[in-house]
This record gives C-alpha cells, structure tokens and sequence, in this order.
C-alpha cells in the first residue's frame, strides 16, 4: 500500500510538471502595451493546435485594443491577425516565411548568437541578438529562467527598444513577445507591441504592475496633438513639451531615440506644469520621443533636425 501511495504521488507529480513546461497552453493571455499609435494594448491569445505543413502549432490569436478618437473615444478591438509557435526541448519556433523561425532558447549560454525573423519587407528577413546573461526568477513557486539579449550591430530586428530584451521561460520576451524592428532598417515607425503587462493561463499568473489592470486603458491623453505637443527649440537647444489638458498622472518618463535605435535621453519628471523644458544638444537627424507613465505609452512623436 505504501508503495502505492508513493507512485501515485511521484504520477501526479510529474504530470504537474509536464502541464507547467507546456509553451503556450490553450488559454493562456499575453497582454502588452501598445505602439501601434492609439492607446491601448495588444492581447494574445492561445485558441487552438493546428497543423501547418505537417507540424502542430499552437495557434495564437492577435488582438489590438484601444480607444478611437474617431469613434467618440469609444474602446475597439481590431484582429491584427493569428500567429503559430511551438516548443521543440527548449527552443521555441514561430512560423514565419513558410517555415518554422527560431524565436527562443531557454536553454541559451551568454555569448550564443540568435536569427530571429522578422515580418517586414522593407527589412531584412532575419536580424542576430547575442545573448548577454541568463539567469533565474520565481514566479508562483516555480523557478524560470531568465535570458538577457541584445541586437548585434547592424541587425534590423531586436527584442526591445532599449537594445537589450528580457526572456522569461514559458512566458517570453517581457518587451513584446514578437522582434520589433529597429532603425536600421529605415522603418522609422513605432512597432507593434511594448511592455509585457500581464500573462496567465491555468497555473501560473504574472504580472509586471505597470499598470492596475490588465485591459487598462488611459483614457485622458488624446495622441493627436489636443492634449499634448512636443517639439524641438534649435535656437535654445530645449526639447519642448506642452501639457494643454490635466494628464491626471503623477509623473513622465521622457524618452528619444536616434535612427539606430539607441536612447540618447531616459528622464523623469514629476507632473506638475503644463510644460516641460529639456536641454538637449542634438545632431541632424530624425529622432523619435516617446512620453510613458508607469511603462506605459501614452504619446509618441518625431522631431526633424535639418541642420
């Protein structure tokens, strides 16, 4: 009896361990912040397994959230499209150019180089991360581990805007789960998704606390220009930002990066005038700023030094 007792225990015990190291598990929610130019956020959802080309994927369903301005500020929800993955071991693949992409190595040593793929055409197809460090969180009584990477010079796509991506095992990228393009490929737009906000399926719950909620939408920030401007100053050298309406936030993360992506300024300011002046000694070029509270974005724009 006692020996059946401890088989069953050591059963339960590895089916437990099985269904946590499941990538993807059917149900499971990924919310990010959104860069897509309105406010509001990106959910993934994992619906179904589906069979392409012979490999089952987990299919992902790709949602993007957010408050139109042109529909009386109302909440839409817009499908941006599904995406397919799975994990082989460690590795985790995502279909991309009619064929199973690299996306992740949770067993990855620093120092190991990576081909992410890309989904832009005027980009190059692929991009390289290196791999600076692992490491190991807990999440839930359960230990993951970490991986740090960052683009290699020239490389068109990278995990996060600020160079350098966090990976969590059976989570993702914390900066968006998908590489979001960089500026040298010359798509100067803002990508797609941001920040991880929250993930979750039937055991285990993250989240990163920059927001309250989840689905939380900032609702007093008009991106088109009637809350906020921002603009440059050439003659004083002062990155200028004019607050026309209460943002009903306490503090600002001011942001600006140059066309190969790097952060040449990363301030914060408590909210407390409508404008805010920063002195900066920049060189021709295109710049783009972006404005946060709590990781969160609330406005983006560019600014045009032409001389």
């Amino acid at each position: 009896m006692k020996t059946l007792s401890i088989t069953i225990i050591l059963y339960f015990l590895i089916l437990n361990s099985i269904a946590q190291s499941e990538w993807a598990p059917i149900g499971a929610e990924w919310y990010y912040s959104s860069e897509l130019g309105e406010i509001g956020y990106i959910k993934l959802l994992s619906i179904k397994d589906t069979s392409i080309r012979g490999t089952m994927y987990r299919q992902l369903r790709k949602e993007h959230v957010f408050r139109n301005e042109y529909n009386n500020n109302e909440i839409d929800t817009v499908l941006l499209g599904f995406e397919y993955t799975f994990k082989k071991n460690d590795t985790v693949f995502i279909y991309r150019y009619d064929t199973s992409c690299f996306l992740y190595d949770f067993s990855a040593k620093a120092g190991d180089i990576w081909k992410i793929p890309g989904n832009l055409v005027v980009c190059d197809s692929f991009g390289f991360v290196k791999v600076d460090y692992v490491n190991k969180t807990s999440i839930n009584d359960k230990q993951l581990r970490t991986i740090r990477v960052s683009p290699l010079i020239n490389s068109h796509w990278q995990y996060s805007w600020d160079n350098s991506g966090l990976i969590i095992e059976d989570i993702g990228c914390i900066d968006y789960f998908f590489p979001n393009p960089n500026m040298n490929c010359g798509y100067l737009d803002i990508g797609e998704g941001d920040y991880l906000r929250c993930y979750s399926d039937s055991i285990m719950e993250y989240s990163t606390d920059i927001v309250s909620n989840c689905d939380y939408i900032l609702l007093d920030v008009n991106e088109s220009g009637e809350n906020l401007s921002i603009y440059m100053n050439f003659t004083e050298e002062l990155l200028v930002i004019d607050i026309f309406k209460p943002l009903f936030i306490n503090d600002i993360d001011v942001l600006i990066y140059d066309v190969n992506g790097s952060v040449i300024l990363n301030k914060n300011f408590k909210y407390y005038n409508s404008r805010i002046e920063i002195p900066i000694n920049i060189k021709k070029g295109l710049y783009i700023v972006k404005l946060l509270s709590t990781k969160t974005l609330i406005y983006s724009s560019k600014i045009l030094k032409n001389y």
